[in-house]
């Protein structure tokens, strides 16, 4: 029995798949079918490999952020990347009617998170920084 060829499975997947997002994406696949090599190659599947800071934003950012905020969770945590290379920002926005206790819970919560991730990717070189901005009320 012939063994099928995985960059035929992958290609016919992604043909299949057609423009729909999905969370993977190929950076290049070339298949071989009867003698003609066909290549996947689009402007987004050009190669990047992000930094450890940018990755540790990334994760944090997936793992712990809040984006949404509601009446359960009224404080919004966004993870960025700056530019010295060693510092992640987690901003952390509100409005004015959030008690400040909520928002000391939250970055209490959100500094152990980071101090136990940095541990365990043994990255004592990354750093933490907060910025807490108040936003304004939201029109009813």
């Amino acid at each position: 029995m012939q063994r099928p060829n995985v960059a035929v499975w992958v290609l016919i997947l992604l043909i299949g798949l057609g423009g729909s997002s999905v969370l993977f994406r190929p950076i290049r696949v070339q298949a071989t079918i009867e003698n003609k090599t066909l290549a996947v190659d689009r402007p987004g599947d050009a190669l990047y490999a992000p930094t450890k800071l940018e990755w540790a934003a990334l994760e944090l950012q997936a793992n712990y952020g809040q984006t949404n905020w509601t009446s359960e969770t009224p404080v919004m945590i966004n993870f960025l990347p700056l530019d010295d290379g060693k510092t992640v920002l987690c901003l952390l926005q509100f409005t004015p009617d959030v008690p400040a206790v909520t928002v000391k819970i939250d970055r209490d919560s959100e500094q152990t998170v980071f101090e136990r991730y940095a541990q365990n990717h043994g990255w004592p070189w990354l750093h933490l920084q907060f910025q807490e901005k108040i936003l304004p009320r939201p029109s009813r």
